[in-house]
């Protein structure tokens, strides 16, 4: 996928004024995916010189002083990478995440996850390996963009890789507190299932490579047949296709777009 830029913004379309002014609305002609679209932004942000950028989902609400409580962490912690505590928009009573680990190989698994808010009110933060990029306070040129090798999902997963790789802190500001729609974008089917194994196997291939990328694909792909088979009731026979299909196309991937991530999702108007 090509990355989108900021060259001259008459070429897309866009009022200099809108995009001059402190408060701006960026339209872009087109859906670029998540990450490419929060990348759009970013640049602007760093055009105009800001250090910090904070990605926030569309689908999240927020607490009153969520912006003061992470505007208290970077001041402890100049150099992280920061996010906040995640509740589910529908329960929110319950955490959806407090971030996470990154575990071996491959994974990941959730600080808090799906517990009641009263087992994390006293911690003020949370060291963590694994940050979603659903609320997210970073600094790009410290840390690089968003990857737009997957249209969607997959991309905090990436970058939790890397900053991991580069040896920077991250951690969970716990009294900062954000409400998330967990689970809106797109309808579980087979076909996501599919993708989303796609989508880390390619990344393991990518980024973590070795004896962690071969185990790791042996624990997705497994996985894979074990969802066909047990949760949307594949033939077996069909399973072990489709699991085939998804390990032979990840050897060779290099992204995984649009057309995989929403198209055959969706409809399955593209082919696996």
């Amino acid at each position: 996928m090509a990355e989108p830029h900021l060259a001259n913004t008459a070429n897309y379309g866009w009022p200099k004024a809108l995009v001059a002014s402190k408060n701006s609305l960026l339209l872009s002609a087109e859906n670029l995916g998540f990450a490419a679209g929060n990348n759009l932004a970013t640049r602007l942000a760093l055009a105009r010189g800001e250090g910090d950028v904070f990605l926030l989902n569309n689908d999240t609400t927020v607490a009153p002083d969520f912006m003061e409580e992470l505007r208290q962490g970077r001041l402890r912690h100049p150099e992280a990478v920061l996010i906040p505590q995640i509740r589910l928009y529908h329960d929110p009573e319950h955490i959806w995440n407090c971030g996470g680990l990154l575990i071996w190989p491959g994974r990941k698994a959730y600080n808090f996850e799906n517990a009641p808010v009263t087992r994390a009110s006293e911690m003020l933060e949370i060291p963590v390996s694994f940050v979603t990029g659903c609320a997210l306070l970073y600094r790009p040129q410290q840390t690089g963009l968003l990857t737009e090798r997957f249209f969607f999902g997959e991309e905090d997963m990436e970058f939790s890789w890397r900053l991991r790789k580069m040896k920077l802190p991250a951690l969970c500001i716990n009294t900062s507190v954000v409400y998330h729609k967990v689970g809106q974008t797109l309808t579980s089917n087979y076909r996501k299932s599919e993708v989303f194994t796609l989508k880390r196997l390619v990344n393991l291939r990518l980024n973590l490579g070795g004896i962690t990328a071969v185990l790791g694909y042996v624990f997705y792909l497994a996985n894979l047949f074990r969802l066909l088979v047990g949760r949307y009731n594949m033939n077996p026979l069909m399973a072990v296709k489709s699991v085939s299909g998804v390990a032979r196309r990840s050897l060779k991937a290099e992204e995984v777009g649009g057309n995989l991530c929403v198209d055959y999702v969706q409809q399955g108007d593209s082919k696996l």
